[in-house]
């Protein structure tokens, strides 16, 4: 995989895969659809229209298929994006992209946001999502597998001095805003309140200075 590249992809249907039905923007398409497959079984709708087609495939035994469209410079996606969902708009009207394309996941419509924000939070609290949804991650995290790939992938992006800049910059202006820094306030107060994390970050906490007096007592 290429940092300084990234892909512009279309979803079909197995029984018409001459038509595209959804197009998007990937840095690896096979993980993307995998995620589209786990978002449609789980029920998160970030595009309701998305969903609902991925869920009557998935009904039905069927998968969507992915197709390379084009791979692009990482700095023109997004104009490259529009220009394909303008071009598959032409040929499919019924093309299930909410927006005109160039903000990645981002839906463009505020209600559209808002009705996720609120389906995720609905799902989140029901009884045993939340440790289940844990237990999923932890699993996924204790497979050395998982852990290299997304170790190789973290550093191929990093070693892109374009995506570093970039990610940097917007970290540093996103820090300055007074929003985020009550968002991050009103998240430790929600992380320290469960037991579960309270005691995971402590013990974090406890080995690491088990480790930080072993280094001390080998350079005494």
């Amino acid at each position: 995989m290429n940092p300084s590249t990234t892909f512009i992809y279309g979803l079909v249907d197995p029984r018409s895969p001459e038509v595209i039905r959804y197009v998007g923007k990937a840095n690896d398409v096979e993980e993307r659809l995998r995620r589209h497959l786990r978002m449609g079984k789980r029920g998160f709708r970030h595009n309701n229209k998305l969903l609902k087609w991925i869920e009557e495939l998935l009904a039905a035994e069927l998968k969507p298929s992915i197709v390379v469209l084009e791979e692009v410079c990482f700095d023109d996606w997004q104009q490259c994006e529009k220009r394909w969902i303008v071009k598959m708009r032409e040929d499919n009207p019924d093309l299930l992209n909410l927006s005109s394309g160039g903000d990645g996941l981002a839906v463009a419509r505020k209600e559209s946001r808002e009705a996720q924000r609120i389906i995720q939070s609905e799902v989140w609290n029901r009884p045993g999502v939340r440790e289940l949804r844990r237990k999923q991650l932890r699993d996924a995290w204790a497979k050395p597998e998982n852990k290299k790939k997304l170790s190789d992938r973290g550093k191929a992006r990093w070693l892109d001095q374009a995506y570093r800049e970039r990610l940097l910059l917007a970290l540093a202006e996103s820090r300055t805003k007074p929003e985020w820094k009550q968002k991050m306030h009103d998240g430790m107060i929600r992380a320290w309140a469960d037991p579960v994390i309270r005691e995971a970050r402590c013990a974090a906490m406890r080995a690491g200075w088990v480790r930080k007096k072993a280094r001390l007592a080998q350079t005494a």
